[in-house]
């Protein structure tokens, strides 16, 4: 059994990838984190690539969409906004950003583990991390650095996310094609967006 000794932390924006970093790091476990799905590691056998998803893609999504509203990722220091609309070219981008990482990691790469791990599973429990990963907290670790949640909800804040939940639900359908991503026969080209 090949002994993992630092982790590659690959999550697209807002499924939690900064949280789920504190967490690996109080542990005095080396860890990168990218939202770049074609990352490279110098030595694969002793790098556990874990991905990083949300069941609830469109929460994902919207998140997405007011972070480039409002220019805030990480630090919220600007809690009263006003509601906004998110045009539907932007929604279409942020989606297929999405889609495209989770279609573009080299699986045929020698990683020592991977795991796919649910936002859902541990923001608000982070021993099911720790659980799964066999990994103990240090000692000198401290909460008060870990991610915070976003203080505001998309739902307050954009005007029109009913919309774009129809949308989304007809892009996942396949009812509308996303002009965004290149299409083949078989589904969604590893490559990218379509420039236009």
């Amino acid at each position: 059994m090949t002994t993992i000794e630092r982790y590659l932390i690959s999550a697209p924006p807002r499924v939690g990838g900064n949280l789920f970093t504190d967490i690996i790091k109080s542990t005095n476990t080396q860890c990168v984190h990218t939202h770049d799905p074609q990352h490279r590691t110098d030595n694969d056998a002793i790098t556990g690539l874990l991905i990083i998803r949300r069941r609830d893609v469109f929460s994902a999504v919207m998140s997405n969409c007011v972070v480039w509203h409002t220019n805030q990722t990480t630090i919220y220091d600007q809690t009263n906004i006003e509601p906004f609309e998110v045009t539907k070219q932007n929604f279409l981008l942020q989606y297929a950003s999405h889609v495209w990482h989770f279609k573009n990691h080299d699986l045929t790469r020698p990683y020592g583990l991977v795991e796919t791990f649910y936002f859902e599973d541990f923001i608000d429990d982070y021993m099911h991390v720790l659980t799964r990963l066999g990994l103990r907290l240090s000692d000198q670790h401290d909460y008060s650095n870990w991610s915070a949640r976003a203080p505001y909800s998309y739902k307050k804040l954009v005007i029109n996310h009913q919309d774009l939940k129809v949308l989304f639900d007809e892009l996942e359908l396949g009812i509308v094609v996303n002009p965004y991503i290149k299409y083949n026969l078989l589904g969604i080209e590893s490559g990218g967006f379509c420039q236009s």
